[in-house]
């Protein structure tokens, strides 16, 4: 089982939010810190939804044909589960960056948006960005738009940080607690780093947001969506064991803690929605070089 971990990137999700369309369309990235991009349109007259914690950073472009010019916002990790206002109809184009990312573009640091939802002008330098997006079309076309411009964004930050040596570390920090499911131990980054356990925590709370052991703790709860998903008879001590927990009753409090809710109605959630019906992963490429 924990082979089958180590077997592919982590997908950060946002389940309840996947639920409120009848397709919600990803295109996979896991380049340049990107993890992947999505579309959906609000099918749920309801109103609301539930955000829980996932790491990451989120830019989002609201298409929509009655929104009042294109909309677009900058959206950090809530730490628990978050009752969020939807619009109904509305079509909304998304970047999600990997989780403990800090995106090229932003103009301030991640902890300065954990649980908020800011407008993007006020923290991003691409004025045309949202109008380009919204009137790209097509998920294909908006997705390149984004490509194309944050390859170039990205080129320039990581010329501006190349002798930053607290980015360097916080960056190989996020590396190894997502390869690892959120399974390492501060001593075990310390080691690997060759940083004190005390100066890795300050500086991945100065450029994260996060205390390395909250990040992994979210991103444990998040390789444990990611199981769920993909095993669906699987039982709780197994996973338990998979991911780290120490045992079943703490896999269950951490779990309602980041939901709400409880595995088995997790569980039940997902079958009523139909849920893997309704993600639909695309597979159109990217065109344009890569940074060297």
């Amino acid at each position: 089982m924990q082979g089958s971990i180590q077997s592919k990137p982590l997908l950060p999700v946002q389940p309840y939010f996947e639920t409120t369309s009848q397709r919600y369309y990803e295109k996979r990235v896991w380049k340049l810190g990107i993890s992947h991009f999505y579309r959906y349109q609000v099918d749920d007259p309801s109103g609301t939804t539930i955000a829980v914690p996932d790491g990451c950073i989120d830019f989002v472009f609201d298409c929509s044909a009655d929104a009042s010019g294109p909309g677009s916002s900058v959206i950090g990790t809530v730490l628990q589960h978050k009752e969020i206002r939807t619009q109904y109809r509305h079509v909304y184009f998304g970047v999600r960056f990997l989780p403990g990312v800090c995106p090229a573009m932003l103009r301030v640091p991640n902890g300065q948006l954990i649980e908020q939802d800011v407008p993007m002008p006020e923290v991003i330098d691409a004025p045309e960005l949202s109008e380009k997006i919204c009137s790209a079309g097509s998920f294909r076309a908006q997705s390149q738009v984004f490509w194309k411009a944050y390859t170039a964004a990205w080129q320039k930050r990581e010329e501006d940080l190349a002798g930053d040596g607290k980015a360097r570390l916080a960056a190989a920090v996020q590396q190894l607690v997502n390869a690892s499911g959120g399974r390492v131990s501060i001593q075990a980054l310390s080691d690997k780093t060759g940083y004190s356990t005390r100066y890795i925590d300050r500086v991945f709370r100065e450029v994260v947001g996060l205390s390395p052991k909250t990040f992994c703790q979210i991103i444990r709860f998040q390789r444990l969506l990611n199981l769920l998903h993909s095993s669906e008879q699987q039982r709780l001590t197994d996973l338990a064991d998979a991911c780290g927990y120490y045992d079943q009753p703490q896999l269950i409090r951490q779990f309602k803690h980041y939901t709400g809710t409880t595995p088995r109605a997790y569980r039940k959630m997902l079958a009523d929605a139909d849920y893997h019906h309704r993600v639909v992963v695309t597979d159109f490429h990217l065109s344009g070089a890569l940074p060297q």
